[in-house]
């Protein structure tokens, strides 16, 4: 039977609880957002402040000629830093890219580490300000959260675009 106020009378979880998990996912949703930006504007070492050590990073797309995975990146995080740091010796794109990050949803957890699922789409501008679509995916990333800092272990972006107009020479 109800209570006044017409409730089943049963307990929902703990508030702190709620809390807890609503603070973790601002952390990660913050992580990603504030990611984005950085890679965006070139500025690989703060990105990768937001890493762990044992960090990873790969781009990948499915080939429905080949039948297979195409990986084009697979990085450790000093590899990355490698990549990024010599990226300008590579003929480039003109212009700048923007990543627009949706949809961020937590798929699993297993104590402080958590698999997250987001949308990702990239535009290029050209510097006569002609803006096209560059590529779209999911960013599949394993993050950990300790109190309120998020950080990365690991990033895949899996690709619906396989045709890019310029090499991934910076992460996607």
């Amino acid at each position: 039977m109800g209570t006044a106020d017409g409730t089943s009378g049963e307990r929902s979880p703990e508030p702190w609880l709620k809390r807890i998990e609503r603070m973790r996912k601002h952390a990660i949703e913050e992580l990603l957002y504030k990611s984005a930006r950085l890679i965006d504007d070139e500025n690989f070492d703060d990105f990768l402040e937001l890493c762990e050590p044992e960090f990873t990073y790969t781009i990948s797309t499915f080939s429905d000629e080949l039948g297979t995975e195409m990986v084009w990146w697979h990085k450790d995080k000093e590899g990355m830093a490698h990549a990024v740091s010599n990226a300008d010796n590579h003929e480039r794109y003109t212009g700048t890219l923007r990543r627009h990050v949706s949809m961020v949803r937590v798929l699993g957890s297993d104590d402080d580490r958590h698999d997250v699922e987001s949308a990702v789409a990239v535009y290029h501008t050209e510097v006569n300000g002609v803006t096209s679509l560059y590529a779209v995916g999911l960013y599949n990333d394993k993050i950990s959260v300790q109190g309120e800092t998020a950080r990365f272990l690991k990033r895949e972006a899996v690709l619906d675009t396989r045709r890019l107009t310029h090499g991934p020479h910076i992460p996607v």
